[in-house]
């Protein structure tokens, strides 16, 4: 459906074959000039074989730095970054004020930024 749709901006695509939609069209037009044109122009967006690997590479070393956390920062920076909890809702379950939070959320920023630097650096 999506192929038909993109072709079917192509000035002539109302007389090609379904089966030519994503191929390159040469036809001539009033004057006789002969023409290319592309019915589909979206770019693949999907990531190629480098970046999955280089994602999941740098998804263990993050796995890592978080495994090696006190359990207290590892709960926050699970309920913060992977259930995305707000500050406040973390310090009223856990019993400490907002401003705990924040400094502990620092010192896992602070902490990562050391351990995973050099990763993101690239």
């Amino acid at each position: 459906m999506l192929e038909v749709y993109l072709a079917s901006c192509t000035p002539e695509s109302a007389y090609l074959a379904e089966t030519s939609l994503n191929e390159i069209v040469d036809y001539e037009n009033a004057d006789g000039e002969s023409l290319v044109e592309v019915g589909e122009l979206v770019p693949d967006l999907s990531p190629s074989i480098d970046e999955l690997i280089e994602q999941e590479e740098l998804g263990e070393q993050v796995n890592t730095f978080v495994s090696q956390l006190k359990p207290s920062l590892r709960c926050i920076a699970w309920r913060r970054y992977w259930q995305d909890q707000p500050s406040v809702d973390i310090a009223r379950d856990m019993g400490v004020s907002p401003s705990a939070i924040s400094h502990a959320l620092r010192r896992i920023n602070e902490l990562g930024r050391r351990s995973l630097g050099p990763a993101f650096a690239s």
